[in-house]
């Protein structure tokens, strides 16, 4: 056992039957059971009720192939896969991916708490549980224990499919794959498939998944509190600072009554959203005109005025000035900065 290359270690699958170059089966199909087949939602009990009618189903590694007389050609894809054929003789196959899908889902949710990774795609569809190891002796251990921890024997007689133990060696260390492929699996046999694998019941599923959702909402609930206390405090905090500054300006400028004729001046005032404004006054034949200098936009949310360089004029051709921290402390050393 070098485990170097990738290498199947143990093995155990089911007989195939062998190709069939006639049509086995003159049985006529409906339209209903036709589009039921286009569906790709077939069960192992639907080709059950196949054979019931007498239609002929062989069974091979990577499919299916249903003998009987169809209404029509089915389509070639399901959920995106080419998981069905129309053969030259008549008789259709299909692609284990499109048969009992719902009952592998099923199986996952049981066996994820046992350590399994349902992997599906194109060519399989198997529970894996894969594991590394640094040291090729206890990857060897490991080997032995994995053939002797399952009745695997048993596990192949519930299923159609096959089971698998690989080992290998990647990127320095060495990896086991246990493979149990479920190409379909009788609804009678679910209950004893997952007792031998160990699973827990149906009621200890929900009990596990109610208790992780109640943890979930619990620790949602206590980051919400604690997001909303920061931000009540920052808030908090913002505000003084605001208070602050309004009344450091407030004492220090003049009213705008006091503002001379035909002079320019700013006034520092509070938005609707409790944030610092800066208006620009003119007097211009007796009227007042107004600017307004907004916040600096980074990201598209506004700053507060906590520094006087994130005031910004707005956007038009006329105003290419920017108020920032120097021009600011000019207009205040020059008293025409003022507080309404």
């Amino acid at each position: 056992m070098k485990l170097q290359k990738k290498e199947q270690l143990f093995s155990i699958e089911g007989e195939c039957d062998k190709k069939n170059k006639l049509l086995k089966s003159d049985v006529r199909l409906t339209e209903d059971e036709v589009r039921r087949i286009d569906s790709g939602s077939l069960s192992i009990e639907d080709l059950e009720g196949l054979l019931a009618k007498k239609a002929r189903i062989f069974r091979y590694r990577t499919q299916i192939t249903i003998h009987a007389v169809f209404p029509r050609e089915v389509g070639s894809r399901v959920n995106g896969y080419a998981y069905l054929t129309n053969n030259q003789n008549g008789s259709v196959g299909v692609r284990y991916g499109a048969i009992d899908e719902a009952k592998r889902r099923r199986l996952a949710r049981f066996l994820n708490y046992e350590g399994f990774l349902y992997i599906r795609d194109s060519s399989r569809h198997a529970f894996v549980i894969n594991k590394a190891f640094s040291q090729r002796e206890d990857a060897i251990e490991y080997i032995a224990d994995m053939k002797s921890k399952y009745d695997y024997t048993a596990l192949r007689s519930l299923i159609y499919g096959r089971i698998d133990i690989y080992g290998y060696q990647a990127w320095g260390r060495y990896y086991v794959e246990l493979a149990i492929t479920v190409n379909a699996i009788p609804e009678k046999n679910i209950p004893e498939f997952l007792r031998l694998l160990g699973c827990k019941s149906e009621e200890e599923i929900v009990e596990i998944e109610r208790q992780k959702r109640e943890e979930e909402r619990l620790k949602q609930e206590q980051w919400d509190k604690e997001r909303k206390e920061q931000k009540k405090k920052e808030e908090a905090e913002a505000h003084i600072r605001r208070k602050e500054l309004l009344a450091d300006l407030r004492g220090k400028h003049t009213s705008i009554k006091a503002m001379p004729k035909g002079v320019c001046s700013l006034c520092v005032v509070t938005d609707n959203a409790n944030r610092i404004v800066v208006k620009q006054f003119f007097l211009k034949n007796g009227k007042k005109i107004v600017k307004l200098f907004r916040p600096y936009r980074q990201y598209g949310t506004p700053k507060d005025y906590e520094r006087w360089n994130d005031i910004m004029p707005p956007h038009s051709a006329k105003d290419n000035a920017r108020l920032d921290d120097d021009a600011l402390q000019k207009y205040i050393a020059e008293g025409v900065v003022f507080s309404l």
